[in-house]
């Protein structure tokens, strides 16, 4: 009787199946333990710092509501930066809607003498804060 031994027979399937199965199911955690550090995270909160320094720096008055920064410019636009949903948003005249920051849990907004005190706490419980100068108008 011939014997034809050109393919696989089902137990040696069924044993490969399995052992690759076991390796898959030990790698996941193995996996998990490597997640890097997001730091596109914090580039993403130090330019939402410079962009607000930016805009304190360019306004003639700057004031806050209940974790609200309202900021006036030249041309007597109001611009509210504010906590709305999971995001920090910027609103002018009370109107739009521009997202500056994703992924937000708390925003603290502190008013000092001659700076805010803004703290950012992010998803995961990565707390970041930054203080910024109040431009000085002379009129």
């Amino acid at each position: 009787m011939p014997s034809n031994s050109k393919g696989f027979t089902l137990s040696e399937t069924l044993i490969t199946l399995s052992m690759t199965l076991i390796i898959l199911s030990l790698s996941h955690p193995l996996l998990v333990s490597l997640q890097l550090p997001r730091y596109e995270q914090e580039l993403e909160v130090r330019q939402f710092f410079s962009f607000l320094q930016e805009e304190v720096n360019n306004s003639r008055d700057v004031y806050q509501t209940t974790n609200t920064l309202i900021i006036v410019d030249a041309l007597n636009r109001t611009t509210s930066i504010e906590k709305y949903r999971g995001m920090v948003r910027r609103r002018v005249n009370g109107s739009g809607h521009e997202e500056l920051l994703n992924e937000v849990e708390v925003l603290e907004i502190a008013e000092m003498d001659h700076f805010f005190i803004i703290s950012v706490t992010m998803k995961g419980g990565v707390v970041y804060q930054k203080h910024l100068r109040k431009a000085f108008v002379f009129q």
